[in-house]
């Protein structure tokens, strides 16, 4: 049956590094901030905007140009008579 064991444990460093922990000790003596439990956790959260121009031609319809929004046109009113 499996039982957990908080040790030993890898720690990831926001450089690459990896590192094995054997106890609480060894944990201490790192620098918390630069340290976790899990790679990812220093990822930079991709930014929320419009879906990006290849995501946006993957839901064109088959066989179909993907176009870019024009710019509306700048009508000069007319001239009175």
């Amino acid at each position: 049956m499996y039982q957990y064991q908080p040790y030993p444990k890898a720690l990831y460093h926001r450089d690459g590094r990896t590192v094995v922990v054997n106890d609480e000790t060894e944990q201490a003596a790192l620098d918390e901030e630069d340290w976790a439990d899990t790679p990812g956790a220093f990822a930079e959260p991709e930014p929320e905007s419009a879906p990006a121009e290849a995501e946006l031609a993957l839901n064109a319809a088959p066989g179909a140009t993907p176009v870019k929004k024009a710019k509306k046109a700048a009508v000069a009113p007319k001239k009175a008579q």
